[in-house]
């Protein structure tokens, strides 16, 4: 008699080895998903800070200036003279939002930007080492 074609024990140990393989890459594509979307979130909170620092210095501030970020916009809500507030900036925040502070520090002869930013999976805040601005993701909210 010839038969073709598998037989159920042969099509049961293939859909096996196929779950086993599902199990074990699943974790990994997801880990990279992950690290993905953190790695754009990083870049746009970047890009909110070179916006801040363009937009201090284009304007010639002195003294303390309050941004307040959303999706893609920064708003200053400090200058009451400026008739165009907003600004955008490279990058987008998904359901985003933030603030920011700017000061020039007369001590350190440089420009201080502190910015906390937060989208439905991460939180983003900065802080300023050795001359250096590192940003600090955290998984979930502020």
């Amino acid at each position: 008699m010839n038969k073709k074609g598998f037989t159920l024990i042969e099509l049961l140990a293939i859909i096996t080895i196929l779950a086993i393989l599902a199990l074990i890459t699943t974790p990994i594509v997801m880990n990279l998903i992950d690290d993905s979307r953190k790695n754009t979130f990083e870049n746009s909170v970047q890009g909110v800070y070179r916006t801040i620092q363009q937009d201090y210095t284009q304007y010639g501030y002195t003294g303390e200036q309050e941004y307040s970020i959303t999706s893609n916009t920064i708003t200053n809500t400090t200058d009451t003279e400026r008739t165009n507030k907003v600004v955008t900036f490279s990058g987008k925040i998904d359901k985003g939002s933030g603030s920011a502070t700017a000061y020039y520090d007369s001590a350190a002869g440089a420009l201080k930007i502190t910015l906390q930013v937060q989208n439905n999976s991460f939180c983003a805040s900065n802080s300023t080492k050795n001359g250096r601005n590192e940003y600090v993701i955290t998984k979930g909210n502020c």
